[in-house]
């Protein structure tokens, strides 16, 4: 990208207006103010009486063109900037089992679980609790290469 490129496209920009379906939730909730009960209603029931009630089903949103600045930066971007990533490999988020191709694919985790200075760092969840002066010491969620090491006890 030339440095041209690069500024006119370094902030969020609205591209225009795009209509969307309000969710379920949100219409729900208007609806109970109301003192309707959806309780167990489909969505078609629900924009149905929505609508009888003028309730706006659809909301008009600003369509916006993402951009990098004031946004987290993602496993490949902190890669590519250490010089960690190879181009003859090709490198994935997660690695498909039924993935024909696997074994010429390398995961971002992998290559970062490699660094030394990631390794050490506390979790969100640590520091908060350092903060308050608490320890914390639990595994991730969503692992169940973990389950029967007593992390599903660990619910609060």
């Amino acid at each position: 990208m030339s440095p041209i490129n690069r500024d006119l496209h370094r902030y969020d920009q609205v591209k225009g207006k795009k209509v969307k379906n309000r969710l379920n939730n949100d219409l729900c909730e208007d609806l109970q103010r109301l003192g309707f009960n959806t309780r167990g209603k489909t969505i078609k029931e629900v924009q149905e009486l929505a609508t009888s009630q003028n309730i706006p089903i659809r909301v008009e949103e600003d369509d916006i063109v993402e951009s990098w600045v004031g946004k987290p930066k993602r496993l490949r971007q902190m890669l590519w900037e250490r010089g960690l990533l190879d181009p003859q490999v090709t490198y994935v988020a997660k690695i498909k089992r039924d993935d024909p191709n696997l074994e010429e694919k390398v995961e971002y985790s992998t290559v970062f679980a490699d660094c030394a200075d990631f390794l050490g760092e506390k979790t969100s969840l640590m520091y908060l609790g350092e903060c308050l002066g608490v320890e914390v010491d639990r595994s991730t969620k969503c692992h169940p290469e973990l389950a029967g090491k007593g992390n599903e006890y660990s619910w609060g």
